[in-house]
């Protein structure tokens, strides 16, 4: 086995591993109240779609398609990672008027809502991408 096939094989799995968690995931806590919510799992369920068109069938025009996919879902990972981090220092910052910056700070990053969770979409773009490069 070529280590292209390998890399496939394991970015194919990782994206899909990730794909279903995520969407899961963001429909079983609900992540879809406002506008801004439904974003990374409208992404997320057009990047499985795209994969499953382009491992069926690999080319130029699909590929062009996930180029842009992939660009999408890593912006749409930083701005989640932005909102979160905005709104759980807002929540602090109510919670706690009269506390130092750096307290604050501390509260945010283990806050209420998750700073991380959104650094999967980029994750998953980067797999995404794995699996366009190793297929060509």
């Amino acid at each position: 086995m070529k280590f292209y096939q390998k890399v496939y094989g394991l970015s194919l799995w990782m994206f899909w591993v990730i794909s279903v968690g995520l969407v899961a995931d963001l429909i079983l806590i609900g992540h879809f109240e406002t506008f801004w919510q439904t974003v990374p799992l409208t992404l997320q369920i057009l990047a499985a779609l795209v994969v499953l068109v382009y491992h069926n069938n690999p080319i130029r025009h699909v590929e062009k398609v996930i180029n842009s996919l992939v660009i999408l879902l890593i912006i749409s990972g930083l701005a989640g990672v932005g909102f979160h981090l905005h709104n759980n220092w807002e929540f602090e910052s109510e919670l706690h008027p009269g506390q130092s910056w750096i307290e604050t700070l501390k509260n945010v990053m283990t806050g209420a809502v998750p700073i991380m969770a959104p650094g999967a979409m980029i994750v998953s773009g980067l797999a995404v991408r794995l699996i366009t490069i190793s297929k060509s």
